[in-house]
């Protein structure tokens, strides 16, 4: 059920360096041309530049479906640093 998901239903991780630093859960809005944030986690192994690092993959996503604009939303602890980092 959906009130019981920690990460999300679609949830990715995120690897940097071999270890496992975060997760995302991202949806493409085609029709927006958006890519939504809906949540992101950091893992205990978050390196001293994984907000930069999360960023760039997170732009990487976006670019690569095509995407022009990205929204983070409000849920989990990298949230907030991701949509600070993106401006």
């Amino acid at each position: 059920p959906a009130a019981k998901r920690k990460f999300g239903y679609y949830s990715l991780p995120v690897l940097m360096d071999d270890s496992l630093v975060a997760r995302v859960d991202l949806k493409a809005d085609r029709k927006t041309r958006t890519l939504i944030v809906r949540s992101a986690h950091w893992e205990e192994q978050r390196p001293t530049d994984g907000v930069e690092r999360l960023t760039a993959v997170v732009r990487d996503a976006a670019h690569w479906r095509g995407l022009e604009n990205i929204v983070v939303e409000d849920w989990g602890d990298a949230s907030r640093d991701l949509r600070r980092a993106l401006g």
